[in-house]
């Protein structure tokens, strides 16, 4: 049947974490009398419906009857059912579906006060009904699936089952059988949930968690089962960075519960905007494990919580219209129901009885159109009437008809009793006539003929069981197996065969025997199998042996042949050491030679450089006192052209004073310059021949010295013809190539050190470093034995399925925990 989504809205106090509601315009919500809207007074002027709106004052007992009673209902009657509360972080989600005390009636949660009300509902069905109950707890953390109640367990995976539909790979399930082991349970998992501290809530969750209750029953009188199952879904509070002040891995989280959300968004919204081919459960496990709960087989009920301050304003706002949008969605849930044998016997007979009709009918038909194509007519009231038309006047012939078939097959079955029960009897009588034979036998010998004639009359039995004994030990002749098992069942057989007299063994004998040779087939093939497993292990183990064998020797020719170029290279050295010795001399003499040549002939060459280095600047000052000189004799002679002018005139003044005096001047200093001049060009000269003498000194001792070289050449040649150079050559190459070779070995052997040393040094710290965490596993093993021992005591009484019969509600009293225990949560 198809119906929507429930959703319902509750506003938690203000009185949370220093906020207060200091005057009307702080408030964000105004509730309409009839507890189905509400209005905020910011942000939006619209109006939100939902099935009910809880105001800040509304107490958990309220809240569960009005929204999630009757989900239980529904589940005890073979509905799937879904309840999850969502939205922003510190908005009371967790003291809704939780509560502060599971143990306290005005603080507990959802989940504490449906698990009363389920064994309530066990406690007062009929006494026909045995119910089981199972349950599960998990989280989504980081998009990784844990398992609460195995904490060991994490990343599983999901899978989707034709029959059973999406579910959790290794995902345990433990049986209930009272409302306290439901509440330890819860307590597990709860203490090892995550949580962490932000701005807005001192104990934000930081994963969904999802609580399932499996709730089997079955009718012991009819056989029929139904099963439904509740998923209990608390959500991460969606969350703003710049309001919860994350930080680092708490940062991380958020931004996977913020996408986990997202990915709810969106599959609500292609659910409900009636365009979208393609919903995205996949997008999100969230999603996906809640693929039926969206849109699916199930009555979902949708809590969302808000907050009724401003300073959440957008948050609540946000929080209102997603649950507009869940509002919009269609669940078509039906009853997990399986049909009892009676109910399905009822069906195969209402089924033929329809068949029969239908047949019948046919022919009638057939019989009529045959009629008209022939050309005949047929009387409107021997007419063939509709099926429908029929079924009301032949309800009553074909369930006489059933009747009487199925009385005839109850007399039938009777009759089969019976003769059956006559076997039996007969079978009875031939084993005591058996008997009766046996005792003949042992105290009439003389009778022995008679039993063997009857022995030999029916050869054919006992000769078929003989040959097939013989063909089984034959197939398994050539097997390198114990066959006495084999032959322990197979003398019972022949023996019994060879002494029977005329009768047959009995079929349980022959049954055990069949048995007894099946179990020992199966044990010679896995022998088998486990002997080849063994031989392709062997061969593995000795193509590794072979490849080690094969590394070993290549290592060893290696070190042979270092070894012997170490030899061969100490016996060069031997033959050739005095040749070496003088060889080395005469290269040591020649080098130091030609060193003291080259260094005193640069000395030399540098020296006559820096002299024509300064003979050049001298040479520059005397060309420019030349010029100045030719500029002093040209305005000489400008002045004695006029002056000469001048007394070619005739002038009567006679010459300028101040001219002549120039001139005067002017004669003076040019016969100081020619002076200068002419001492500058001695000193050059001097200069100049002082040089070229040097250089011929040089030039000879560079001759000398080059004669010298040549006759110490000729003296190495001669040397070197003496001690044949050659072969000598030859050698110090092979060992300098040795060396070099020997020298790379090293290399490579240091290099090989080095690594060795590194990865020691890597391996020690890993070892440290393994060492460390395992004495935090053990100091870790040590803390949790309590809980390790509670385990082991309890896993395996929680896998054992607990059947609870229905019937007992005057015991209710066993149902509904008597001492009130603080448990996780505290107020």
């Amino acid at each position: 049947m198809a119906a929507h989504v429930k959703v319902v809205a509750r506003f938690r106090p203000a009185q949370v974490q220093g906020e207060s509601l200091r005057s009307g315009d702080d408030a964000v919500i105004v509730e309409h009398h009839d507890t189905q809207s509400v209005r905020l007074t910011r942000g939006s002027d619209a109006v939100f419906t939902f099935d009910h709106v809880f105001p800040m004052d509304t107490t958990q007992a309220h809240v569960f009857d009005h929204s999630i009673k009757g989900t239980v209902n529904d589940v005890l009657q073979g509905y799937n059912g879904t309840i999850f509360a969502y939205g922003q972080t510190g908005s009371g989600k967790t003291y809704t579906m939780m509560g502060a005390d599971i143990q306290d009636d005005h603080t507990r949660g959802i989940i504490p006060r449906l698990t009363d009300q389920v064994f309530q509902g066990i406690l007062h069905s009929p006494p026909t009904i045995e119910y089981t109950v199972k349950v599960s707890f998990m989280e989504i953390y980081m998009e990784k699936i844990r398992d609460l109640l195995a904490p060991d367990r994490i990343n599983l995976p999901i899978q989707e089952d034709k029959s059973k539909g999406v579910r959790v790979k290794g995902l345990s399930e433990h049986y209930m059988s009272s409302p306290d082991e439901v509440y330890d349970v819860i307590r597990r998992g709860t203490g090892v949930r995550v949580v962490s501290a932000t701005r807005m809530n001192a104990e934000s969750s930081r994963s969904h968690t999802i609580f399932t209750f499996t709730v089997q029953q079955r009718n012991t009188e009819t056989g029929a089962t139904k099963s439904g199952c509740l998923y209990l879904v608390d959500l991460a509070g969606s969350e703003k960075v710049d309001k919860t002040g994350a930080s680092g891995q708490t940062l991380e989280e958020a931004k996977k519960i913020n996408r986990s959300l997202s990915a709810l968004g969106m599959v609500i919204n292609a659910l409900t905007d009636g365009k979208s081919a393609h919903v995205p459960y996949r997008d999100s496990k969230l999603t996906r494990i809640l693929q039926e709960s969206l849109g699916g087989n199930s009555r979902t009920t949708l809590i969302v919580n808000c907050s009724p301050v401003a300073y959440n304003a957008d948050e609540t706002l946000s929080t209102l219209r997603f649950g507009v949008r869940a509002k919009s969605i269609k669940n078509n849930a039906r009853i997990n129901a399986e049909l009892s044998p009676n109910e399905l016997r009822e069906l195969v007979r209402k089924a033929h009885t329809q068949i029969h009709t239908y047949q019948s009918h046919i022919k009638q038909l057939e019989t009529e159109v045959e009629a008209w194509r022939r050309g005949e007519s047929v009387p409107m009231d021997a007419w063939t009437s509709f099926l429908g038309e029929q079924a009301t006047s032949s309800k009553d012939a074909s369930a006489s008809a059933a009747v009487a078939q199925e009385q005839r097959l109850i007399d039938q079955n009777r009759s089969l009793e019976a003769e059956l029960m006559q076997v039996r009897w007969k079978l009875e009588e031939v084993q005591m006539e058996n008997r009766e034979l046996k005792e003949l036998a042992d105290t009439a010998p003389s009778r022995e003929a008679p039993a063997e004639v009857r022995v030999v009359e029916t050869p054919a039995p006992r000769t078929s069981r003989e040959q097939r004994v013989e063909e089984m030990l034959q197939a398994l002749e050539g097997r390198q197996v114990a066959l006495e098992p084999v032959m322990a069942c197979m003398k019972p057989l022949l023996l019994a065969c060879r002494q029977a007299p005329d009768f047959p063994l009995r079929m349980d004998q022959l049954e055990w025997l069949e048995e007894e040779i099946l179990r020992t087939h199966m044990a010679l093939s896995e022998q088998v199998m486990s002997t080849r497993i063994a031989t392709q292990e062997m061969s593995v183990l000795q193509k590794q042996k072979q490849a080690l064998e094969s590394r070993n020797t290549a290592l060893q020719q290696r070190f042979d042949l270092i070894t012997n170029q170490i030899g061969a290279l100490e016996n060069g050295l031997r033959v050739g050491e005095e040749g070496a010795v003088q060889l080395a001399e005469l290269r040591h003499m020649l080098e130091e030679h030609s060193s003291t040549h080259l260094e005193n002939t640069s000395s030399e060459t540098l020296h006559l450089e820096q002299l024509l280095a300064i003979r050049g600047e001298e040479t520059v000052g005397l060309l420019r006192s030349l010029e100045d000189l030719k500029a002093s004799h040209e305005e000489q002679r400008r002045a004695m052209t006029l002056l000469s002018a001048a007394v070619v005139r005739g002038d009567e003044r006679g010459p300028d004073p101040a001219c002549v005096q120039r001139l005067v001047d002017a004669s003076r200093q040019m016969e100081k310059a020619r002076e200068l001049v002419t001492l500058r060009l001695r000193e050059y000269e001097r200069l100049k021949e002082r040089l070229m003498e040097g250089l011929r000194e040089r030039s000879e001792r560079v001759v000398d010295l080059e004669m010298e070289l040549e006759a110490m050449q000729d003296e190495y040649r001669v040397l070197l013809r003496n001690m044949d150079f050659g072969t000598q050559q030859r050698k110090m190459a092979v060992i300098e190539r040795r060396l070099e070779q020997l020298m790379g070995v090293q290399q490579r052997l240091i290099e090989q050190n080095t690594t060795l040393k590194r990865d020691v040094a890597l391996a020690e710290k890993r070892l440290a470093s393994r060492a460390d965490t395992i004495e935090e596993l053990e100091w870790r093993l040590d803390a949790q034995n309590v809980d390790e021992a509670w385990d082991s005591s309890t896993e395996a009484h929680a896998r054992i399925a607990k059947p609870l019969r229905g019937g007992g509600a005057e015991s209710t009293s066993a149902a509904t925990p008597q001492t009130a225990r603080r448990w996780f949560f505290h107020a």
